[in-house]
């Protein structure tokens, strides 16, 4: 139920009832609502009061450990509007705060939108955890892409993303993707950077990765600059199976044409290192991709550098290896 449909519901009730529910949702002249310790947070950084920003934050919550002396000292924020946009669930309560923050920094300043989860603690409401900006963006990307929806995928894509050269529409209604989880890495006025944990549905198997996506601005919104789904990725599973002797996931990104025969444990068993050293192109064309990547490989004491030529076809919702060689 959205706040107006509450309000709505409330109308013919008396005064002192709809006085409590303006205190669950922080209404207009109550202090001690959901948006007060979102409110405080933003006076904290502003007035560079790393104690009143701790205090702010729930002690139990995700958030706790991201306010320091230097953070707050370095950083200024500016809240906007701040709207609870649910109501609230679970135990102990929580709901959701949604605002426009203009985070100053140094002298860079720039607007988000950031997403506040505050849940009731001993003390009042307290700020639980923190979706900023990056994170928003590429929950959204996932998002799309796992609700099969290639239009709006694109949209929170970078122009420049290489991504979009294979985020076609027939590429992401197979693909099934999800998130686990996101926590930003880094972030600045025009790049930031989070980590992704990602299950995707390869061959009817669910498997879980690990990514960096990095994003930049665009006309004030963060897209999605890269989220290492496309080609290249396919490649770093592959060397990445070499090393941890695992045969599934090397057939996992192999191409139901690719002649060559998927090594078993045994085989894998004698390379005591596999890894990329350098990747040096990638290109993708109207169905086909090549990636040529110097990979290092170790076996029986003996290390070796070699430069490899992958050329990767679309198969069952990712690039899947069709070939390689090694160029002369």
């Amino acid at each position: 139920m959205h706040r107006r449909d509450v309000l709505a519901t409330v109308a013919g009730a008396s005064a002192a009832g709809l006085a409590g529910c303006s205190s669950i949702l922080g209404g207009d002249g109550d202090d001690d609502g959901p948006r007060s310790p979102v409110e405080a947070l933003a006076t904290a950084y502003a007035e560079n009061d790393a104690d009143a920003a701790r205090d702010a934050i729930h002690p139990d919550g995700p958030a706790a450990g991201s306010i320091g002396e230097g953070t707050v000292e370095a950083t200024e924020w500016e809240l906007a509007e701040p709207t609870v946009t649910d109501e609230p669930s679970g135990e102990p309560p929580t709901v959701t705060v949604e605002a426009d923050v203009t985070i100053a920094s140094g002298t860079s300043e720039w607007t988000e939108r950031r997403r506040f989860a505050v849940r009731e603690s001993d003390d009042g409401w307290r700020v639980w955890a923190i979706a900023t900006g990056p994170e928003l963006a590429v929950e959204g990307y996932v998002r799309a892409i796992d609700e099969d929806r290639p239009a709006a995928a694109r949209e929170h894509l970078h122009p420049d993303s290489p991504d979009r050269a294979w985020a076609t529409p027939s590429v992401i209604v197979a693909t099934s993707l999800s998130l686990v989880s996101v926590e930003q890495e880094s972030t600045g006025p025009r790049e930031a950077a989070v980590a992704a944990d990602l299950e995707e549905v390869v061959g009817g198997e669910p498997r879980r990765r690990s990514e960096s996506v990095t994003l930049a601005r665009v006309d004030g919104e963060w897209r999605v600059s890269s989220l290492g789904f496309g080609p290249v990725e396919s490649i770093r599973t592959f060397v990445r199976a070499i090393e941890e002797n695992d045969p599934a996931a090397i057939e996992s990104v192999s191409h139901p044409e690719n002649t060559a025969a998927v090594p078993d444990e045994q085989d894998l068993a004698l390379f005591s290192t596999a890894a990329i050293e350098d990747v040096e192109s990638a290109t993708v064309g109207e169905g086909e991709a090549t990636v040529t990547a110097v990979i290092t490989l170790a076996a029986f004491g003996r290390e070796q550098r070699t430069r490899v030529e992958f050329v990767l076809r679309p198969h069952d919702g990712r690039w899947a290896v069709l070939d390689s060689q090694t160029p002369g």
